[in-house]
């Protein structure tokens, strides 16, 4: 028996729901799926990609042999009649022995069925009477086992109805969007809230990628959100105090980053704890009369120095002091001149540690920028964040600190006065990523 096939037909959609009420509509209930793919197209970086699903189908295969569906079926042949066995017993049983014999056509009987019962002569007629019915029903019989085996049986049960023809193929379980993150949200909407709070998005994508990769697989029931806070939160590097007596910190901040008022707060917190503290102003005369405001209060050292040549004479009116705190002149991107004012200044100071001062609500841009402009004439070592509690997006800040490999140490908070606390990465991360 051959088939012949019909031809096969693609459907493509992004899930195997969305396909199969579109094969089962165009190609009628007993469609075939030949077969099933799936894959992801789309995205960027291998980051978010649309599902696609792709089933070729065609109808059931049509038999050459059956007749067309308007073409009657032939009769079925009517069994033949059978002789009753008794009457064929009782036949033997008259006067047939083994001497008797056999013509073509005929039946033998073993001699055990003939029977003591049988009584005097049988004559010829009613012998060949009886030769002729049994040589009919073998003849007879033997024409029935060349028809089919199904037109001598009675009919039997129902046949099962056949399965459904259009199945889904047996498939891996694969993990759905929801599951990553559980209520708090997929990849892509961690990734966007990553993008406003300020973070740089091919930063974005490379943490998400991590707590995808490397962290998620392993954490079991953490959610995503908890996964990529918790990545963010460890690359932030923080350093507790430093060692040794004697320390110079030198603030260099953007324009509007209060520099000033930020030294001000670390020298009368260190002057609290005990230590000898100075205040260094280099960067004019405002900046001076902020820095001797913020520390009237405590018992901190203050000079001033408008030139390079004047730093080494004001740094020996302070004396020997356990912290020194420097203000150097703002970091302008782009103002050459302001430059090479605040790299000289810079190599005049022996410093130990070089803080870049930023409003914590500044673009990543612009952070950058900021950052290669005092880089380029001066090392730089840590950043330090301004007004962190009124900025809604500290993500420029922080993507400065991960991808630079900048320390956060402090972070500064504007309430009456600016207060300066140590960094918490935990706090910065919540801050970025609820």
């Amino acid at each position: 028996m051959s088939n012949v096939p019909l031809g096969t037909r693609v459907f493509r959609g992004s899930s195997l729901e969305e396909v199969l009420p579109r094969v089962r509509a165009e190609l009628g209930p007993d469609a075939i799926v030949v077969c099933e793919r799936e894959g992801y197209v789309g995205g960027i970086a291998g980051f978010f990609t649309r599902r696609l699903v792709e089933v070729e189908a065609c109808l059931p295969p049509v038999s050459a042999d059956l007749p067309p569906a308007s073409a009657p079926l032939p009769a079925a042949p009517v069994p033949a009649q059978a002789v009753p066995a008794g009457d064929a017993v009782r036949a033997y049983a008259q006067v047939w022995s083994e001497e008797d014999t056999l013509v073509p056509g005929q039946v033998a009987v073993p001699v055990e069925l003939v029977t003591s019962t049988a009584s005097g002569a049988v004559a010829d007629d009613e012998r060949r009477a009886f030769t002729a019915v049994l040589e009919r029903a073998v003849r007879e019989a033997q024409a029935a086992e060349r028809l089919p085996a199904a037109s001598l049986t009675e009919p039997g049960p129902e046949p099962a109805p056949a399965a459904a023809a259009v199945a889904a193929p047996a498939r891996p379980r694969v993990l759905a969007r929801g599951e990553l993150g559980g209520d708090d949200g997929d990849a892509g909407s961690i990734r966007r809230e990553l993008v406003l709070a300020g973070l740089d998005p091919c930063d974005a994508d490379a943490l998400v990628r991590q707590a995808l990769v490397h962290r998620r697989p392993f954490a079991g029931v953490e959610t995503l959100r908890s996964a990529v806070r918790t990545l963010l939160a460890r690359s932030l590097h923080a350093r507790d105090g430093w060692e040794g007596r004697r320390r110079t910190i030198a603030l260099a901040g953007s324009e509007g980053a209060a520099t000033a008022d930020v030294a001000a707060a670390l020298c009368s917190g260190y002057a609290r704890a005990g230590l000898a503290v100075a205040a260094l102003g280099l960067d004019g005369v405002r900046g001076a009369v902020r820095l001797a405001s913020g520390t009237e209060d405590a018992n901190v050292a203050l000079a001033v120095a408008q030139e390079e040549s004047e730093v080494a004479q004001a740094v020996a009116r302070l004396g020997h002091v356990d912290l020194l705190v420097a203000v150097l002149p703002a970091v302008i991107p782009g103002d050459h001149m302001q430059q090479q004012r605040l790299g000289a200044m810079t190599a005049a100071l022996a410093v130990d540690d070089v803080q870049l001062v930023l409003p914590a609500g500044i673009d990543v841009a612009r952070a950058r920028a900021a950052h290669e402009s005092l880089a380029a004439v001066s090392r730089v070592d840590a950043v330090l964040p301004t007004a962190v509690d009124l900025s809604p997006a500290i993500g420029g800040v922080v993507s400065l600190a991960r991808t630079a490999g900048l320390a956060l140490d402090w972070m500064a908070l504007d309430g009456w006065v600016i207060t300066v606390v140590p960094a918490d990465a935990d706090d910065l991360s919540r801050r970025i990523l609820a």
